[in-house]
């Protein structure tokens, strides 16, 4: 996510409503709790790191010193870790909503510098896609010539 001031690299934690995200003590492997269930799963912040760094590589050989952060988010659960990572701000249900409005709040229009990081990064993805019928010219559709 790009905004006025910097890049977000999100990962976001979706499960059941109010489940809890246990970071394990040697921080490799989550617990996921809900409805006395537990899940364990490979830690979010391994591809988070990954991305950061990603991103933080395309931004430098472009040129660009817009700032890159971190953050961890679930809206409908709880994120529990109590040696909370150094650069990753955690965002859970307890304070969704502030930080949603803090987003909504952003004033300022992107910038050129913004606008050509958003170039940068968007130069290294790969889209795959097809035209939808409803995209195409209602003319070839029905068969009829524009006079």
């Amino acid at each position: 996510m790009i905004t006025p001031s910097e890049v977000i690299c999100l990962s976001i934690l979706e499960g059941r409503e109010n489940a809890a995200y246990i970071a394990d003590a040697n921080e490799r492997f989550w617990i996921q709790k809900s409805e006395g269930e537990d899940k364990r799963f490979l830690s979010p912040l391994v591809g988070l790191n990954r991305t950061e760094s990603i991103v933080s590589t395309i931004l430098k050989a472009n040129e660009s010193a817009i700032p890159v952060k971190k953050l961890l988010l679930s809206r409908t659960g709880y994120i529990d870790f109590p040696m909370s990572p150094y650069h990753v701000q955690l965002v859970d249900k307890r304070n969704y909503e502030e930080w949603f409005q803090q987003m909504r709040n952003y004033r300022s229009p992107l910038k050129n510098q913004q606008i050509k990081a958003a170039v940068s990064l968007l130069d290294y993805c790969q889209t795959t896609s097809i035209k939808r019928l409803e995209w195409e010219d209602t003319n070839s559709i029905t068969g009829q010539e524009e006079d």
